[in-house]
This record gives structure tokens, sequence and C-alpha cells, in this order.
């Protein structure tokens, strides 16, 4: 059994150690005979970096490294100077005069690449160091210089909560790709990845020939990895995997679909994250891989900001499960007011659900991909929603809440129930409202790693507060927040509403035991000169 390759990105080590290699060349034959200037938009741990690495060691002419794959006898193996920019590994400094110190680090790395083709770059300016190796490179070797820019927008998105930073560092990038612009003959092919493309920003006006691959459904498969390129390479663990577990191979796979699983640029092809199924498979546990490694920090940032516990309504989950969009919206990033949608989109918390072709353009439904970014984005948004720390506090609280509901444990779910209302800080309590609370519920729900959680459930007259079905089991929830009167009444109003409503009509007939869950807040004073204090209750009620 091959070893599988956790966390290399270097293409020549995988070939070198006979890791187990994925067979994009055949999609990357197709990218270079696309144009010569291509942009690529995935979100982190995708293989953007694998695959920029392969290009270059094709560029290279390295054919030796390519024995049994499609490429091999395709193309006219040949060298060229090749430039590699990345970004994701340069140093991003937060101190006063960081431009001045990432410029210099830029001409740095520069000026070691020239040395390497035993050139010697004279200039201290990032943008004629450049022309300068892009030129040497040209005249030394004969040949057009390849360049592969990898997570252009790294030094855009780890400012994105200080926007006047971000934008002194979008234009230093508009600087250097301005560069393309007078040089292009110097250039045989560039080709960029990034999560982001800040297009509205005029980014890349500079590069008006650019093609955007992102949306383009011959390029889906790209990276990542298809169901059928998953079973037929990854096979013996696979086998493993299941026979660790004591289920089938189809049973596994069921379960490998519904964690990492779902993401999709077209509608319709899914794609599986590679980072957490080969982390999955060597650990050969269903596991949260991509929380974090995954998650840039800018996107919680600019979660906290917008949604800040205080706002009137909080996010609820149903923001996320079902959003409408178009082209448009993929590029919409104005620095000072960026789009929530699109950057959970580009950063892999949203994909394509469904992709409609109308007369006025493109229309896109996008949703979570499935549980294991389903789980972190609700992870993320209860510690803006309450700043508890995720790994302390919230995924312990919720997985002894699954626990709780699976086996029907009143008291246990009162006293979780209380305990994570309790650890709020009270600054946070006197400024929310009902909305507040069901949103920090229901994302606790949302993490229970269960499908079948419903929010706004229709009944036989209006909507419950949320329904889940799970375990034999059928929950009604109807929360109730109030500033004055007792908790009873609270309790009681709650559980007469799901009844006299028929809010459990839907369910009659299921078999399944169907449980009226009513939930109290009460936020007030105890007397008129003392402040005033959190009570927190649950009762159940059984329902035909």
């Amino acid at each position: 059994m091959k070893r599988l390759p956790l966390g290399e990105q270097n293409f020549d080590k995988i070939r070198e150690k006979d890791l187990v290699y994925v067979d994009k060349t055949r999609q990357l034959f197709d990218l270079m005979n696309l144009g010569d200037y291509v942009f690529l938009s995935r979100p982190r741990r995708f293989g953007k970096s694998l695959l920029v690495n392969t290009l270059m060691e094709i560029f290279k002419g390295r054919k030796e490294l390519f024995k049994g794959l499609w490429i091999e006898d395709k193309i006219t193996w040949e060298e060229y100077p090749v430039i590699r920019v990345d970004f994701s590994s340069m140093p991003i400094f937060f101190s006063p005069g960081s431009l001045e110190l990432f410029s210099e680090e830029f001409v740095r790395r520069l000026k070691k690449h020239g040395a390497e083709y035993g050139l010697s770059l004279a200039s201290s300016s990032p943008a004629y160091c450049f022309i300068e190796l892009l030129e040497g490179l040209h005249e030394k070797t004969g040949k057009r210089v390849v360049v592969l820019v990898d997570e252009y927008d790294k030094p855009i998105t780890d400012f994105l909560s200080e926007p006047e930073r971000a934008e002194t560092h979008r234009q230093w990038l508009r600087s250097f790709f301005e560069i393309f612009k007078g040089n292009s003959d110097h250039v045989h092919f560039l080709f960029i990845t990034g999560i982001s493309k800040f297009s509205k920003i005029s980014l890349f006006s500079v590069l008006n020939n650019l093609l955007d691959i992102s949306l383009l459904p011959e390029f889906n498969d790209l990276v990542g990895f298809t169901e059928s390129e998953l079973v037929e390479n990854f096979a013996p663990h696979l086998e493993a995997f299941a026979t660790k577990l004591k289920i089938t191979k189809e049973e596994l796979m069921e379960k490998l679909r519904y964690w990492y699983n779902g993401y999709s640029w077209d509608g319709q092809q899914r794609i599986y994250n590679p980072w957490s199924i080969i982390n999955s498979l060597a650990a050969s546990q269903l596991e949260n891989y991509w929380f974090g490694s995954g998650t840039p920090d800018f996107l919680i940032r600019l979660i906290q900001k917008k949604h800040a516990p205080e706002q009137e309504n909080p996010l609820l989950i149903e923001d996320f499960q079902s959003v409408s969009a178009s082209s448009e919206t993929f590029d919409s990033y104005d620095l000072e007011n960026i789009s929530l949608t699109a950057l959970l989109f580009q950063a892999g918390y949203l994909t394509i659900r469904e992709a409609k072709v109308e007369a006025g353009g493109n229309f896109y439904l996008l949703g979570y991909p499935n549980n294991e970014v389903r789980w972190s984005l609700s992870a993320h948004i209860l510690g803006a929603l309450t700043t508890l720390e995720t790994g302390l506090k919230i995924k312990p609280k919720a997985l002894m809440l699954r626990h709780a509901l699976s086996q029907g444990d009143q008291e246990s779910f009162r006293s979780l129930i209380r305990s994570i209302f309790a650890g709020i800080p009270s600054e946070l309590l006197k400024r929310v409202n009902e909305y507040y609370y069901q949103s920090v519920f229901y994302f606790f729900l949302n993490m229970l790693g269960v499908e079948n959680v419903v929010l706004e459930q229709a009944g036989y007259i209006g909507k419950a507060d949320g329904a889940l079905v799970w375990n034999g089991k059928i929950y009604i929830f109807e929360f109730k927040f109030a500033r004055e009167g007792s908790m009873k009444s609270l309790l009681d109003a709650a559980l007469k509403q799901v009844e006299t409503k028929g809010y459990h009509h839907p369910y009659a007939g299921s078999g399944k035991t169907i449980w009226a869950v009513a939930i109290g807040i009460l936020f007030k004073s105890p007397a008129p000169d003392k402040p005033a204090v959190l009570a927190v209750d649950v009762e159940w009620k059984a329902l035909a």
C-alpha cells in the first residue's frame, strides 16, 4: 500500500517517494493551452500549491517525474525559465514600516532566484528587480519566462480588518502586476492562484487579458478529488479504514461523503476536500481536519466585526443553508464593505449547490458543502457570538449536547443549556435579545453532526422555532425570552404554543417519540436596586 502524501506540496518529492498521486495532468494540459494569463480561485488547503508545483516541474521539462502519467507522451518536453512567487510563505509584518520590510524580503528572494541562473540583480526596487529578472532570464536562456504566483491575495486578506493597510498592500500588488502589462514579450505563461478575486477594486484591471477559470465547468476538478478519483487511487486505504470501523466500504463511502464531499464550482460535479480526506484516511477517523488549518483568520475577524453579539438580529443557521447569488456576487470586493457571502464562498464555507443559466446571466444557489464545513462555521460564529473558546468550551459542550439528545436525557440537557448561557459574559447579556439566544442554541445544534436540523418548521398554524429528527426521536423547540414575569409562565406559554398551533402535526404517524421542548430565558432584576441576572430553564412534554 502506497504511503499517503500527508501535507506534501512538492510534486517531485511525491513522485520520488512513490506517494499516492491523483493524476491531474490532463487538466493541466488543457489549462496550459487555454491562454497565456490564467487565474484560479480556490479555498486554502485545497491543493493549489501542489498544482503550482506540478506546473513548475512540467515547464522545467522534468519528464522523468511524469512517467506513467497522462501527460507523459502528450507534449514536447522542453525547459523554460520559471519564477515562482509564493505569497503564502512571505512573512507578513505587523509592525510600523511593514511594507518596506515586505519589499526587502521580496527583493531578496528575487535576487536569490536570479543567482540560481547565474544572474546578479542590482535593483533594490521590487518592480525593477522583477523586470531585471524577467529580462535577464529571457536573454540568458533564449526562452520566455513562466511565472507562477501562489496565494497572491494573502497580503490583502490578512489585513481585511484593517482596510487602510489592506489598501496599501493592494496598491503594492497592483504595481507588481502592472509589470506584466509592459513586459509581455518576456512572459511565456502566467498562472495566479488565490482565495479571492478583487476585481471590483481594479487589482486585475492592469491584466485585461487574464482568464479566470474558477467557475468554468471543465476545471471544476482541477484541484480536490472526485469520488471516482478517491476510489481508484485510495482503494487500499479505504479498505483498511472500513475494516477498522467494522463497516462495509459502501457504508464508509456514505460517511465520507457526508463529512468531506460536496464542493462544487459548477453546481453539478461534487469534489472532496483533499486535505481533510487524506488526513481522515491517514488516521482512520472521521474528524474535523479543516477547522484549524483551512480557516483564514480574516474571515473570523470579519464575522466578529459584522455580526457582534450586540446586533439586534445575529446570524442564524438558515442565513447560509440556501443563499442566492449571481456571477457579480463573487466579484463584490470592496475593502470598506466586503460581502460576507462572497467571502464565505471563496473561503470554502459555501459552495455552489445549483447553477442556472438565465437570460441575464448565471444564477447560483449556495450552501454548506458538507458536515465538516457546517461544523466549522457554526463553531466560529459561536465564538463570535459568545466569546467562548472553541476547543475548551464550545466543542465539548456540543458533544455532550449530542449525547443528551441522543439518549433523551432531560436533566443533562437542562444542565447543559444552563451552563452554555451561564458562560456568556454579563456585559453581553445586557445588550442581547431572543434572537441572540436562538442563534447560540441552534449553532450548537448545527455542530451535532446531524443532518436534519430544521429551523422554523411549518406546522398546522405558524412555525416552530426549530425541529430535530434524530435517533428515533423528534424534538420541537420553542424559545421564550423576557425581561419580566416568571419562568413558569414562559415555559407554559412555549409548550402551549407548540400544541395549539400544531407544530408537531407534520410528524404525526412517524412512529417516533415526539417531544415539545420549551426553553425559557429570563433576564431581570430580582429587586429594583439589584442588577439583572440570567435564569435559564427547560421543560419537556411528550406529544401524541
